[in-house]
């Protein structure tokens, strides 16, 4: 050799190789043949995060939806606390791509008093307006144990739903205002089943609505019928058929509720068409409406009860309209709604579970 440290070679028809050419080749496939391992591997562990984000997205929303609809169903009673409970465990949602069913949530309640005392099983259900659900799952891995010990990875999610008082009533409150017997919640002397009257006949001296009856100073004199919020037949109009309701007009328990003069005759045609909007516009009494089962709830309204003299809101209280029909057109006629009780929940034909008598919503909080 000529002293070049470099052993040359030529092949028959190829160029000349060298032995440090066919170091970079080896070199070069098993550097390949080490990423392909790694990216395979990466590829495999991000199936396994994948699927671990969609399943807690999956039992958070569980969680979220099962401790919303257990929390509607709470209203003071042991049966409440069942039927919450119940709620949960008969939820459709699923986990793990839909395809299996969430194993035994916890479910616990709590009061406003006390929101970090949670009990499985109340002594007494009084108050008890929390509920907590907590979903406790179990993946099994495909990928990550190749580079991490274990094959299965915990998958939990919690949600704390609460009934809050609504003291403020912001849309859907209905343009009338009935007028209670005394100043003691819930009822304020008013009987479920009875119908009350909406509007006031014009002479006071016509007959108000049964349940008004009970008391000869019932009636409204004069000018004031009973609606309250807009003097205009036409906003009237959208707040019987359609709910409407704006941010200034709403009404908050203790103010004094101003009235608006005049018969409205007109609004005897809306209220006959938001009753016929229900799909249940046969049952005359609010037992036969719940026993039915067919109602679509808008014959269902609710609207503020108010002191007699002062007019000051106590509260709101819920009614059923009459049936479609029933609405005269005359003046000196009494419009009336069957008082059904204190404002439930949405949704729901009970109120809420809170010692103060109100109307109550239900919210995530956690």
């Amino acid at each position: 050799m000529n002293g070049n440290r470099l052993n040359r070679w030529r092949g028959t028809d190829g160029p000349v190789r060298t032995s440090l050419t066919r170091g970079r080749n080896g070199f070069t496939l098993v550097s390949m043949a080490v990423w392909a391992v790694v990216l395979f591997g990466l590829l495999g562990m991000s199936v396994d995060i994948g699927r671990l984000i969609i399943n807690k997205n999956e039992a958070q929303m569980f969680a979220d939806s099962a401790a919303l609809a257990a929390a509607l169903q709470l209203d003071g009673t042991s049966a409440g606390v069942t039927n919450a409970k119940n709620q949960v465990s008969s939820s459709l949602n699923r986990w793990d791509f839909e395809t299996q069913t969430i194993p035994t949530p916890t479910v616990e309640f709590a009061t406003a008093g006390n929101p970090d005392t949670w009990v499985a099983s109340p002594l007494t259900a009084t108050g008890y307006t929390n509920v907590r659900v907590t979903v406790n799952l179990t993946q099994n891995l495909f990928f990550m144990p190749v580079k991490y010990s274990g094959m299965t990875q915990a998958v939990n999610a919690q949600a704390v739903a609460q009934q809050t008082q609504m003291t403020t009533m912001y849309q859907g409150l209905f343009p009338f205002a009935p007028l209670a017997f005394n100043s003691t919640g819930p009822h304020y002397g008013l009987i479920p089943g009875v119908p009350y009257t909406m509007r006031y006949p014009a002479s006071k001296h016509a007959s108000p609505c049964t349940g008004d009856l009970a008391d000869a100073n019932h009636a409204k004199d004069g000018g004031e019928r009973g609606y309250w919020g807009d003097n205009s037949a036409s906003v009237l109009r959208k707040r019987v058929v359609s709910d409407y309701q704006t941010s200034n007009d709403a009404v908050v328990v203790g103010q004094v509720l101003n009235t608006v003069s005049g018969a409205k005759t007109t609004i005897a045609t809306s209220l006959n068409e938001r009753a016929a909007q229900d799909t249940d516009d046969t049952s005359t009494t609010w037992a036969a409406y719940v026993a039915g089962g067919n109602g679509n709830g808008r014959r269902v309204v609710v609207m503020p009860i108010q002191d007699m003299n002062t007019n000051v809101v106590y509260s709101f209280g819920q009614f059923l309209l009459l049936t479609s029909g029933s609405y005269d057109h005359t003046g000196n006629a009494a419009w009336c709604a069957i008082y059904i009780g204190e404002a439930s929940l949405p949704n729901t034909n009970h109120s809420g579970a809170g010692s103060t008598p109100g109307a109550y919503q239900v919210k995530l909080i956690n």
